[in-house]
C-alpha cells in the first residue's frame, strides 16, 4: 500500500512535524512505508527522517493517483490536484484531512477540496472540530484524533512518586513567568530541571526523556506523551493553565488540546514554582489511578489500523462523484492556485528563515568576537596600567641608578689617581719581577742539573740492587751447601765416634790381646 504523508514544513520537531513523523513511523511500522511531502524541509529533518527509514520529498510533486491513502495536513493536497477529472470506476486514495487547530489560517477547512476527495476529516481536539463544524463541515464526517501518541511511550509505574525532584519542561515558547519559576526551583528546592525546545535543548521526544522524570510541565502534544507514561502533567505555557491536570479540570483542558486556553489562569512566578511543589503529591496518584482503557483514545496505532482497512476497503468513484469534481474544477482551480501561492510563500519565508539563521549565527560570531575583543581589551588596559606602573617604578629605579653612577664616577676618579701612583712601584715590581724571572731560569738549569744526577743515582742504584740480589742467591746456596756439609760432617763424626768405641772394644778384648804377638811380629816382619 503506498502513503502519502503532505505536510507544509518539515523543518523541527514541532507539533505538525512531530505527528508528520510518527503517523509516517507507524505506517512503516505495518509494511507500508510512506513518502512524506513538505512545501520546505530543513537538513536536520531530512536527517533524521532518514535515520527513522522514512523517504522525504518537497521539490518534485508527487501524483496523487499513485497512492493508497494521502494523509493532508495544512493547505498542501490542492497543490497535488492537477484539474484532470478522474474517470468513473477508477479508484482515488483514501484521503485524509488533519487539522491541529481552531484558528490558525493554514488548519481551516480547505474549501471543495474537503467537500470532494476527503474520505475522512480529523481535528486534534474536540475544540477543533467545533470549529470545523462551524465552517460548514459534517458533523458526521468529523472525528477526533487527540493528538496520540505511539505505543512506545506506555509504560505503568509501580507507585507514584512520594516527593518532586527530576522535572521536564517541553516548550518552545516559555514565558517569562515561568522561565522565572523554574530558576527559583533550581536555586531554592534544588530539583533538577531539563528543558527540551526552543531555548533548552532542541531535540524530539522520546519515551527515554519520559522515563528519567517525576513530572512534566507543557502544553499540547507532549501531553498524551506523558499520560501514556504514566507522569503527573503541569499544564502551563505561553497562555496559561490550569496548573496540574487532576479530575477536576481533566476534561475541560483535553476539550481544549490541553492547550492551556481552557481557563485563562496565569501566574506569578512564585506561585508557580510553590504551586508546582505543594501538588506533585495529588497530581501524581490522579495520574497513576486512571483507569487503562480511558487512555486509549490516546495511543496512535488503533487509528492508523482504522485508516489501513478503510483504505483497502475504498470503492472506485461513481459517476455522480466524477461529475461533482468535473463541475469544480474551476474552484478546484482557483484553490490550487491559492496552495501554489502559499508554496511559494513558504518557500520565500524558508529561504529567509535559512538566511536568518545564518545571519543569527554570524550575529552570534559576531557578538562572540566582539566579548573576546572586549576581554582583550580588558586584558590589555589592565596590562596598560601594570606596565605604567613598571614605568614609574623603573624611572624611580633610574634615578637612583644615576645616583649610584655619579657615586661609580667619583669613585673611578679616585681609583684612577690611586693607580698614578702606584704606577711607579708597578715599574719597580715589574723589575723586580725580571730579576726573580732569572733568578728562576737559574735555578731551573740547576734542577735539571739536580734530575740528571738523581736519574744517575737512581740507574747506579738499580745495578747495585741487581748485584746484591745475585749475591743474596749466591748466599743462599752457599748456605744450603754448608747446612747439606754440617749434616755430612755431624754424620762422619758420628761414624768416627762409633769406630772409635769399637776399637777400643776391639783392643779391650781377649782375642785382641790374644792375637797381639802376631801383629808384632807382622810388623817386624815388615820393617826387615
Amino acid at each position: 500500500m503506498n502513503v502519502l504523508i503532505a505536510t507544509n514544513r518539515l523543518i523541527s520537531f514541532t507539533g505538525s512535524e512531530v505527528i508528520a513523523l510518527e503517523v509516517g513511523e507507524a505506517f512503516r511500522a505495518r509494511g507500508h512505508p510512506p513518502l512524506l511531502f513538505a512545501n520546505a524541509v530543513s537538513e536536520e529533518f531530512l536527517e533524521h527522517a532518514k535515520g527513522r527509514g522514512l523517504e522525504v520529498s518537497w521539490e518534485q510533486l508527487p501524483a496523487l493517483a499513485s497512492f493508497d491513502v494521502v494523509w493532508s495536513q495544512h493547505f498542501v493536497l490542492p497543490l497535488l490536484v492537477d484539474g484532470r477529472p478522474p474517470a468513473a470506476g477508477t479508484k482515488s486514495p483514501f484521503t485524509v484531512f488533519m487539522h491541529l487547530s481552531p484558528y490558525e489560517p493554514y488548519e481551516a477547512a480547505v474549501p471543495v477540496v474537503e467537500d470532494l476527495f476527503a474520505h475522512a476529516v480529523f481535528a486534534n481536539s474536540p475544540e477543533t472540530r467545533a470549529a470545523l463544524l462551524a465552517a460548514g463541515i459534517a458533523p458526521e464526517r468529523v472525528k477526533v484524533f487527540p493528538n496520540p501518541a505511539p505505543s512506545a511511550f506506555e509504560r505503568d509505574r509501580a507507585s507514584p512518586s512520594s516527593a518532586l525532584s527530576r522535572l521536564l519542561v517541553i516548550t518552545n515558547h516559555m514565558p517569562p513567568e515561568l522561565k522565572e519559576a523554574l530558576g527559583i526551583l533550581e536555586g531554592e528546592a534544588g530539583l533538577r530541571v531539563r528543558h527540551i525546545g526552543d531555548g533548552g535543548l532542541r531535540k524530539r521526544v522520546l519515551p527515554e526523556d519520559l522515563g528519567d522524570c517525576d513530572a512534566l510541565v507543557t502544553i499540547g502534544k507532549s501531553t498524551q506523551y506523558a499520560l501514556l507514561a504514566r507522569v503527573p502533567v503541569y499544564c502551563y505555557d505561553i497562555f496559561g493553565g490550569p496548573g496540574w491536570l487532576n479530575a477536576a479540570h481533566f476534561a475541560k483542558a483535553e476539550y481544549y488540546n490541553f492547550s492551556g486556553r481552557c481557563c485563562g489562569r496565569k501566574l506569578a512566578a512564585r506561585d508557580i514554582a510553590a504551586e508546582l511543589i505543594s501538588g506533585f503529591a495529588p497530581a501524581a496518584r490522579f495520574i497513576a489511578g486512571l483507569d487503562r482503557r480511558a487512555l486509549d483514545r490516546f495511543v496512535l496505532e488503533p487509528y492508523i489500523d482504522f485508516l489501513v482497512d478503510a483504505a483497502s476497503r475504498r470503492q472506485p468513484l461513481t459517476a455522480g462523484e466524477a461529475r461533482r469534481i468535473s463541475r469544480a474544477g474551476h474552484q478546484l482551480g482557483r484553490v490550487c492556485q491559492m496552495a501554489a501561492a502559499i508554496r511559494r510563500e513558504v518557500a520565500t519565508v524558508e529561504t529567509a528563515r535559512r538566511q536568518l539563521q545564518e545571519d543569527e549565527a554570524a550575529l552570534a560570531e559576531a557578538q562572540r568576537l566582539v566579548a573576546e575583543r572586549d576581554a582583550l581589551v580588558g586584558q590589555y588596559a589592565e596590562g596598560l596600567a601594570r606596565a605604567q606602573e613598571l614605568v614609574h617604578e623603573r624611572d624611580a629605579e633610574v634615578q637612583e641608578h644615576a645616583q649610584a653612577l655619579a657615586e661609580a664616577q667619583r669613585l673611578v676618579a679616585e681609583r684612577d689617581a690611586l693607580l698614578h701612583q702606584h704606577a711607579g712601584g708597578l715599574a719597580r715590581a715589574e723589575e723586580l719581577v725580571r730579576q726573580r724571572d732569572a733568578e728562576l731560569k737559574e735555578h731551573a738549569q740547576a734542577l735539571a742539573e739536580a734530575q740528571r744526577l738523581v736519574a744517575e743515582r737512581d740507574a747506579l742504584l738499580e745495578r747495585r740492587e741487581a748485584e746484591l740480589n745475585e749475591r743474596a742467591k749466591g748466599l743462599d746456596e752457599a748456605r744450603r751447601l754448608a747446612a747439606h756439609w754440617c749434616a755430612l760432617s755431624s754424620k762422619h763424626e758420628q761414624e768416627l765416634h762409633q769406630l772409635r768405641a769399637d776399637l777400643v772394644r776391639m783392643q779391650s778384648s781377649l782375642s785382641w790381646r790374644g792375637t797381639a804377638p802376631f801383629r808384632w811380629l807382622g810388623r817386624l816382619f815388615t820393617k826387615s
